[in-house]
C-alpha cells in the first residue's frame, strides 16, 4: 500500500512550475510592424544587432513586474536568453529596484533561432556580461557569437529542426536543474519550437511582448 502522501511527494519531485516569458518590444519589433520590405533587407543591417527595447518595452517589463508579484510562489531562478532585450526584460519583470530578486542563469539553449536577422545576432559575451552583471554567464562558453554562423533555417524558418532540436535539449537543461519553480524569458520563434513539444494548442497561439504563460513540466518515464 501507499503510504498516504506519497504520490503528492513524488509528483513534487518529478514535476516543476515553468513561467515562460517572450521579452518585450525591441526596436526590430517596432520596425517589422512600420517598414515595408523590413525582412528583406533591412533586418540583416547592424542597426538591429542585438535589439534592445524600445521605451514602450521598457514598460512592458515593468507591468510584467506586477504579475510576477501576483505569482503564488515567486520562481527560484530565472533562466535568460543571452540576447539583451531578454535579459533587460527579465530585470525589469523579475529584479526589484533594489537590484534584489531570485539568481539569473543564461544559456544559448533558449535564445532566439538562429536566422539571417541581425537582431538574432548576440553580442560579445564580454560585452554583455558587462551590462548585465547579475547574470551568471557561466553556461556561455564562447566570447563571440559561434552559434551565429549555423543557420536554422531547414527545411524551413517556422519548422527548423535544429532550433526544435535544441529546445528539446533547453527542456531537458530544465528538468535536470535543481528547482521547482523557474521563469525563463525567451523568443517568440524559439518558443514557437518549444511549445509544439508540448501538443498543446493554446500555447501555440501568438505570445505577445512580455507575456508570460505558465505550465506544469513533468517528466514520465524518463521523458518530459
Amino acid at each position: 500500500m501507499t503510504p498516504h502522501g506519497a504520490n503528492e511527494v513524488a509528483l513534487s519531485e518529478t514535476c516543476k512550475t515553468i513561467h515562460f516569458v517572450r521579452h518585450a518590444e525591441g526596436i526590430h519589433n517596432v520596425a517589422s510592424r512600420e517598414m515595408p520590405g523590413f525582412h528583406d533587407g533591412p533586418s540583416r543591417t547592424m542597426v538591429y544587432h542585438d535589439a534592445p527595447l524600445t521605451s514602450v518595452g521598457v514598460g512592458q517589463g515593468q507591468a510584467l513586474r506586477i504579475k510576477v508579484e501576483g505569482l503564488a510562489a515567486p520562481p527560484e531562478v530565472v533562466v535568460v536568453s543571452p540576447l539583451r532585450r531578454a535579459i533587460h526584460t527579465a530585470q525589469l519583470g523579475f529584479q526589484s529596484s533594489a537590484g534584489h530578486g531570485p539568481p539569473f542563469v543564461c544559456t544559448e539553449l533558449c535564445r532566439e533561432r538562429i536566422s539571417i536577422h541581425a537582431s538574432d545576432m548576440r553580442r560579445d559575451l564580454s560585452t554583455i556580461s558587462g551590462e548585465f552583471p547579475f547574470v551568471d554567464f557561466g553556461e556561455v562558453v564562447d566570447e563571440a557569437d559561434a552559434m551565429w554562423p549555423h543557420k536554422e533555417i531547414l527545411p524551413s524558418e517556422d519548422a527548423s529542426e535544429a532550433c526544435a532540436a535544441r529546445a528539446l535539449d533547453f527542456l531537458a537543461w530544465l528538468h535536470a536543474r535543481p528547482e521547482q519553480r523557474l521563469a525563463v524569458v525567451s523568443h517568440w520563434v524559439f518558443y514557437t519550437h518549444l511549445f509544439a513539444l508540448f501538443g498543446d494548442d493554446a500555447l501555440g497561439e501568438k505570445f505577445g511582448n512580455a507575456e508570460m504563460r505558465s505550465v506544469v513540466l513533468c517528466l514520465r518515464g524518463g521523458e518530459t
